[in-house]
């Protein structure tokens, strides 16, 4: 039986697990995890379903996994940057109202 390669890629990033193909048009399969679970329907030119992405071969789910997180990971730095600029910016204000109390108070 045919196979696919499924992962959690929303919250955490999980652990790849084979789903069995149990029908298959031109645009979707339809697919059931190994071990029991429901039916999902994966169309073909999205090969996700709600948080899961989807692969035809193991080699494709790591390198699809590895992807996601690279890009999480580059997504957290951003956060940090922008965190960082955001402290600076509120540290001046901090400064200002200082400045100001020292004058006026």
């Amino acid at each position: 039986m045919d196979k696919l390669y499924g992962f959690d890629s929303f919250f955490s990033i999980g652990k790849i697990e084979e789903y069995d193909i149990i029908k298959e048009t031109p645009k979707t399969y339809v697919v059931k995890r190994q071990g029991g679970g429901f039916e999902r329907v994966i169309r073909k030119n999205e090969m996700s379903v709600g948080q899961t992405t989807y692969a035809t071969s193991f080699r494709e789910a790591v390198r699809l996994k590895k992807e996601k997180i690279d890009k999480r990971i580059e997504a957290k730095y951003s956060d940090i940057k922008r965190t960082e600029l955001e402290i600076e910016k509120l540290k001046h204000q901090r400064k200002e109202i200082e400045k100001w109390e020292a004058e006026n108070l």
